[in-house]
């Protein structure tokens, strides 16, 4: 067809996971020897460790998801078998879960097995059990590595067990909503600083501008939410069209992978997919985070044009 949607080599992509991932890796050592130990194991070194170095360590999380689709393309073609990809996504998952479970994070451990659920699962070599199956893993993982810290760090008291943690977790994050959404109003009262926050060289991050806003406290990082992010910058009008815009984004990547069926659209989807339901918490203001959504909106917007008879070289 003359206005085909393009298609990647997939050879190329895994090229590009490769590096991704084995840059996560080289960083997480790095990490790890700028704070002298491994914060799995003492969780105040985690407080030291420095946002240059831990950054790229999450590369791992969409360098693993292109590797992903790279074997997801030999399996449509008959190359490998189903055995054989489901132990390969299996081994891709051990590795991005035990590179940031170093770090002792608990959102990029969701997001990798998220993101490795929904390529399976659209992919086909995922049943319907099976992933429901790793969403309860996903739920264990929370309440494990919270219940973890709580005990490294001496807060754990006889109410303390790893229900109370999810649980207290949401209380919080909930509470915190409530609070930007009383001072934000309509229109917000930032304006874009909080997203202007999230680039190089502010003096705050967003998440210490939360705790600014809310308690006058810059030391700490609050998650504000999907919704608390647009709130504070333009109220509930920015709310609105956050959610069109996002809405628009997974829709476009929703149709194009039922219309080609390919590995690398199955990939880029699962991967903004993951950041938007984990966003719904941590929210998206993490800089690797916008820059993949810029990327793929990218794309998306070059299929749409291609697919409309408008040259793009």
């Amino acid at each position: 067809m003359r206005n085909s949607i393009p298609l990647f080599d997939t050879k190329d992509v895994y090229s590009i996971g490769f590096c991704l991932t084995l840059i996560g890796i080289v960083f997480l050592f790095i990490s790890i020897a700028s704070v002298g130990g491994v914060p799995l194991l003492k969780s105040s070194l985690r407080y030291s460790l420095k946002p240059m170095f831990t950054m790229p360590v999450f590369l791992v999380i969409p360098g693993i998801g292109l590797i992903a689709s790279h074997y997801l393309d030999q399996f449509k073609k008959g190359k490998i078998s189903r055995s054989q990809i489901r132990f390969r996504f299996l081994s891709l998952t051990a590795i991005g879960m035990i590179t940031v479970l170093a770090l002792e994070y608990r959102t990029p451990i969701i997001a990798i097995l998220l993101m490795m659920i929904i390529i399976g699962y659209y992919g086909k070599i995922l049943s319907v059990w099976e992933v429901l199956l790793g969403a309860f893993i996903g739920v264990c993982a929370i309440m494990g590595i919270g219940y973890l810290r709580s005990l490294n760090e001496l807060a754990i008291s006889s109410n303390t067990n790893m229900f109370s943690t999810l649980e207290s977790r949401a209380n919080f994050t909930m509470h915190v909503l409530n609070l930007l959404n009383q001072i934000s109003g309509n229109f917000g009262i930032l304006h874009g600083k909080m997203l202007a926050s999230s680039m190089p060289g502010s003096n705050l991050g967003p998440r210490m501008l939360v705790g600014k806003l809310i308690a006058w406290r810059t030391e700490v990082t609050v998650t504000p939410t999907l919704l608390g992010q647009m709130l504070v910058d333009f109220g509930k009008v920015g709310v609105a069209l956050e959610m069109c815009l996002l809405g628009f984004i997974l829709g476009t990547g929703y149709k194009i992978i039922k219309i080609t069926h390919d590995s690398f659209y199955i990939a880029i989807y699962s991967l903004i997919l993951t950041y938007s339901i984990v966003g719904v918490e941590t929210g998206t203001l993490d800089m690797q985070v916008i820059f993949y959504f810029f990327i793929i909106s990218f794309i998306y917007l070059a299929v749409i044009l291609k697919d409309k008879g408008v040259k793009i070289y």
